[in-house]
């Protein structure tokens, strides 16, 4: 039982990566900017050419790949505005302070911050997730002395 599962696993993975559609849709083909990230929060590349059976595996891989970067940068953003060091675009501040938000709330965060921006698409996806996730959870900027 547990090889025909890993079997089907592997099977899945193969089709994904040689899939010719799945290689011309971001994020795949551009995983580094605003828009590839957008399109891996939003849609999955190759779910619509993809048997019933794979598309869960094909969802999961396209999900992971966003949740997980969005849960990566708020960590950080969160570790600098607690610290109090650091430019204060690059901070989150979230109450009460070590409490991160949920995925979907990231997630929410920024799709409703790249909808909003659509000239900004083609930036570095770093920059916009720092700009999204910093504008939903600013820090208070510090009195000039």
């Amino acid at each position: 039982m547990t090889r025909s599962i890993a079997a089907i696993v592997i099977l899945l993975a193969l089709i994904f990566l040689n899939s010719e559609k799945t290689r011309a849709d971001p994020p795949l083909a551009q995983p580094d900017t605003v828009q590839g990230l957008y399109t891996a929060c939003t849609q999955t590349g190759g779910v619509r050419d993809a048997p019933d059976s794979a598309k869960a595996v094909l969802i999961t891989l396209g999900n992971g790949y966003c949740y997980g970067y969005l849960d990566g940068i708020i960590a950080m953003m969160a570790g600098i505005g607690e610290m109090g060091s650091g430019p204060v675009y690059l901070a989150a501040c979230l109450s009460p302070p070590g409490s991160l938000p949920s995925t979907g709330a990231l997630e929410q965060a920024f799709k409703g911050w790249a909808e909003k921006h659509p000239e900004a698409r083609s930036n570095p996806e770093l920059t916009g997730v720092v700009a999204a996730l910093h504008e939903t959870w600013p820090c208070p900027q510090a009195a000039p002395k």
